[in-house]
């Protein structure tokens, strides 16, 4: 059974803090003489930035399914995808900064992540 993004957090993120980026879906190869030659890779999914406003209590149960569950993000989990309310499998993004947060005001942080979502 896969892993879930916990219910105690937001489950959609915030809309002027999210964007989705499509993975490039080609190989390409460059022969000794002539054009470079492309073809598919596969089915790739996207990369995606996400922000939510959170509680210290709700950073705290983030840090800790991030850490604990799943292994300093390095697991895969479902997610409600934001446009399509179906569930996802996605994965911190290797290879970028897995999350950031700010304080936004007096009580709350800003929590910024990288997703990548999984092929299917």
């Amino acid at each position: 059974m896969a892993i879930m993004w916990p219910a105690e957090l937001p489950q959609s993120p915030n809309v002027d803090g999210w964007s989705r980026t499509a993975q490039n879906q080609l190989w390409t190869f460059t022969p000794d003489a002539g054009p470079d030659f492309a073809r598919p890779a596969g089915r790739k999914g996207f990369t995606e930035t996400a922000s939510f406003v959170l509680t210290f209590d709700e950073l705290a149960l983030f840090e800790e399914f991030f850490h604990e569950t799943l292994s300093h993000g390095s697991l895969v989990f479902s997610m409600t995808d934001p446009i399509t309310r179906q569930e996802r499998l996605v994965r911190f993004a290797p290879g970028s900064e897995p999350y950031s947060y700010a304080m936004q005001g007096v009580n709350h942080v800003l929590l910024s992540c990288n997703f990548e979502e999984m092929p299917s």
